[in-house]
């Protein structure tokens, strides 16, 4: 599973429990929301992702994903308040756990948007909150082959201060092994 999706599902899961009978459900999806028949519902997917690489070795980048939250519900006189009432619940419960169970370094809330969308014949009212997470993807270490033993020469310098091309002295150097290490996440 990528980050982003583990991103994406935890804080799906968050809300369901955040939320409980104040939506009819949290998809974990931008377009299941939109089509459920029963609602309010929530969507959570992420919009972009820009990643900055820190100059390290192994190479590790500092990703940071927008993250949307979409509260969909049909419009009737009391959307505004619908709206309203989940978006304040949903930002509550990310601002109570801004690393998402140590997923992620950070989240921030950026905005929220409050609109009308038409689906078919259907008006209905839509509040989007987006929040930028932040976190650290590191590659995986490249394999290396395992250096167990190395062969030393020696060509002692001659009196005059120079190497004479004579091997004086050979070894064989063997190596200790440690057991290998598992890549980074």
């Amino acid at each position: 599973m990528t980050t982003r999706k583990a991103i994406v599902d935890h804080v799906a899961a968050l809300l369901r429990s955040a939320l409980g009978d104040a939506v009819k459900a949290v998809h974990a999806s931008r377009v299941r929301h939109i089509q459920s028949a029963d609602l309010p519902a929530v969507g959570v997917y992420a919009l972009k992702e820009k990643a900055d690489h820190k100059d390290t070795s192994p190479r590790r980048y500092e990703r940071s994903l927008t993250l949307a939250v979409e509260v969909v519900a049909e419009a009737t006189r009391e959307l505004d308040a619908i709206l309203y009432d989940r978006a304040d619940r949903i930002e509550l419960a990310l601002l109570d756990d801004p690393t998402f169970g140590d997923l992620v370094d950070d989240s921030e809330l950026d905005a929220v948007e409050i609109s009308l969308a038409a689906s078919g014949e259907r008006l209905m009212g839509c509040a989007r909150i987006d929040c930028t997470v932040t976190y650290e993807r590191s590659l995986a270490d490249a394999p290396l082959d395992v250096f167990a033993t190395g062969g030393v020469s020696w060509d002692l310098v001659s009196p005059a201060g120079t190497p004479d091309g004579t091997i004086d002295a050979q070894d064989t150097l063997t190596l200790p092994q440690e057991a290998p290490h598992a890549p980074h996440p």
